[in-house]
């Protein structure tokens, strides 16, 4: 089994969380299908997690900027807490 690194697992946690959260929050605003299509992207993110591939980045990054190209403004932005940047900086 691979791991991601710690560095990534912090991220993908991250978002995760914060894409519960952002769930929670469409459902309560009647935004059914955007929660839907959120917690479509985040979804495989928890098995890439478990067994690390090479290419797996690329995916969680091709799956939120799916999201991302969808629903553009308002929300958390889950694309920037794959950059480089440290998670604290934002």
């Amino acid at each position: 089994m691979n791991e991601p690194t710690d560095d990534i697992k912090l991220r993908l946690l991250y978002i995760l969380h914060r894409g519960l959260v952002e769930i929670r929050l469409l459902a309560g605003a009647n935004r059914g299908q955007q929660a839907f299509d959120l917690a479509d992207a985040l979804e495989l993110i928890t098995g890439m997690l478990k067994d690390w591939h090479d290419g797996d980045m690329e995916k969680a990054r091709s799956l939120l900027k799916t999201y991302h190209d969808k629903y553009p403004t308002g929300g958390f932005d889950f694309l920037a807490r794959l950059g480089d940047k440290p998670l604290l900086d934002f």
